[in-house]
């Protein structure tokens, strides 16, 4: 990877089908250089990159839409434990039961580490998706161990 420093400016318009959202990074990770570019409803993206990008954003969210974290964290029986709970006005202590894991996690860090992300404009700002995306998986993986430590640690990183 390089390790210049470049600006962009990217309309929402061309990135409504993204995964990535430019909003959620700091203004030097999105990069631009003096390539040719298209500009057209307040966007601008490298002429040549945007089909790159475009498959680079579907392969990162072929993936990530399997890891919604809250969905497969949240207890099975919630809703009768917290009225079990409430009944007892705070004395009993809920016995939460969560959702087998139907997920190869290992699969989906294989298929996130085998994604390479090439030197272009808009690299940095995939990679740290891609990270993003490991960290969940690891943060899962954690989960299902009842890893304490890594559970801390993924949940830090993420949030």
């Amino acid at each position: 990877m390089r390790e210049t420093t470049e600006n962009a400016c990217i309309g929402k318009d061309v990135l409504w089908g993204f995964l990535i959202d430019p909003y959620k990074y700091k203004d030097h990770e999105i990069p631009i250089d003096s390539t040719p570019q298209i500009v057209k409803k307040n966007l601008v993206i490298h002429k040549g990159y945007e089909d790159l990008l475009k498959k680079l954003d579907k392969k990162l969210i072929d993936i990530d839409k399997h890891l919604n974290i809250l969905k497969l964290i949240t207890p099975s029986n919630l809703q009768t434990e917290k009225l079990k709970f409430v009944n007892s006005a705070g004395t009993y202590v809920p016995q939460l039961q969560y959702h087998e894991f139907t997920l190869n996690l290992q699969e989906f860090q294989t298929e996130i580490q085998k994604v390479e992300i090439p030197d272009i404009p808009l690299s940095g700002i995939f990679l740290r998706k891609k990270n993003e995306i490991l960290d969940k998986i690891l943060f899962l993986q954690a989960f299902q161990k009842q890893n304490t430590k890594d559970l801390f640690r993924y949940s830090e990183k993420l949030y």
